[in-house]
């Protein structure tokens, strides 16, 4: 079987990184795996890569090869991830249609991209979905987003696999009357558990910021869907009542600037530290006191593995795995996105009670049974590949 996958994320281009190990992993469970990065790189990210204009790509593995179709706007991309997709299968030694499987990270851009390509090539079509598109959050958020879900009820019925990475998931797809050529094919993020819980702290927190007594840690991209707002107006509540309580924010993006002001506006800068991304926040995980979910919606919810993992309790969002592997108000705390009453309340009760934080940790760690090691999951992504040849 020979893949080629389509794909946003830039990291794939770093030396060292965990996207690029990743893939490099995949690389291990099919004939050739040929990657394509979609998008306007960094300078950095250009040199590090050959241009498609003289369709070469990067060997990152014995089998693995990795192109780019890098563009200022994202039609111009669009068209050159179409042009460099099709000169890839039809370079890479004999064309053998029945052979090969295009998979794409989303049912949006990327999924255009890779269903024209399995379209012009008669190769198989695996869509992956990792975000909950169907919430209702989802289509409020941007006039993009609302294209993207009429380009998703276009694309999913013609793929012969979709991949999901909850049930959350799936459930949305079965009550949107959604038509699928298969049953959706559920494969959780991969995330290494037994590492997070190995690894040993060098960040304390506490010790990083004397000034506060409790720490609450939140990691995500500051973008409108993580709801970040909705952290900073129950920590301005909170404050009230725990004078010695914080609320460390790690991440970046296009509300920070937005988020920072409405600290400001809050008075709350002795209250709410923000820090820029981190590739690994097993540290910050570990010596917090407890780690906050605010996002309207998620597929997912990969830090709150990693928090569970790191022993840190949780207060979440109704997103992603909660419902289904984590249980509601069990081994998390769940409020509504919506709702500040609950969130205050709940942060309250994490900060007077030791012996709930404690309990909480240790159902949700039980929780964590589910998930697989490393050659689990990628026996079952192969299987999830194979599905597509029916």
């Amino acid at each position: 079987m020979k893949v080629l996958m389509i794909s946003t994320d830039k990291n794939i281009l770093e030396e060292g990184s965990v996207v690029r190990e990743r893939m490099v992993s995949y690389g291990t469970i099919c004939d050739e795996l040929y990657i394509l990065v979609v998008g306007k790189l960094k300078v950095e990210s250009r040199k590090s890569v050959n241009s498609h204009e003289d369709n070469k790509g990067i060997k990152i593995g014995e089998n693995i090869f990795v192109y780019t179709a890098n563009a200022s706007f994202k039609l111009s991309s669009l068209y050159k991830a179409y042009s460099v997709g099709t000169s890839v299968l039809s370079k890479s030694h004999k064309l053998e249609a029945e052979s090969w499987l295009i998979t794409a990270q989303d049912p949006f851009e990327t999924g255009f991209i890779a269903w024209c390509i399995s379209k012009k090539t008669k190769s198989k079509l695996q869509l992956q979905i990792h975000t909950d598109f169907l919430s209702p959050y989802f289509s409020r958020e941007s006039f993009l987003n609302k294209i993207r879900i009429i380009i998703a009820k276009f694309l999913l019925p013609k793929a012969d696999g979709v991949r999901v990475v909850s049930e959350r998931i799936t459930s949305s797809l079965k009550a949107n009357n959604y038509k699928l050529k298969a049953v959706p094919f559920v494969l959780p993020i991969f995330v290494d558990i037994e590492k997070i819980r190995k690894a040993i702290p060098t960040v304390d927190l506490h010790k990083k910021y004397p000034q506060f007594d409790f720490i609450f840690l939140m990691a995500s991209r500051l973008t409108r869907e993580k709801n970040i707002e909705m952290a900073i107006d129950a920590m301005k509540e909170v404050s009230k009542k725990y004078l010695k309580v914080g609320l460390i924010i790690v991440g970046s993006g296009s509300e920070e600037q937005k988020l920072k002001l409405k600290v400001k506006n809050h008075e709350l800068g002795v209250s709410v530290i923000f820090e820029p991304w981190q590739s690994d926040l097993t540290s910050y995980y570990k010596t917090a006191d407890a780690f906050l979910l605010t996002s309207k919606y998620e597929g997912f919810g990969m830090t709150l593995v990693e928090a569970i993992a790191s022993d840190c309790p949780v207060i979440s969002s109704d997103v992603g795995i909660v419902g289904n592997i984590l249980i509601k108000n069990e081994d998390v705390l769940v409020c509504s996105s919506e709702d500040i009453n609950c969130f205050v309340g709940n942060m309250g009760r994490f900060i007077e009670h030791k012996d709930v934080r404690k309990e909480f940790t240790m159902r949700a760690q039980t929780a964590l049974g589910v998930f697989r090691g490393k050659d689990d999951y990628l026996n079952r992504m192969k299987e999830s590949w194979e599905v597509c040849f029916g």
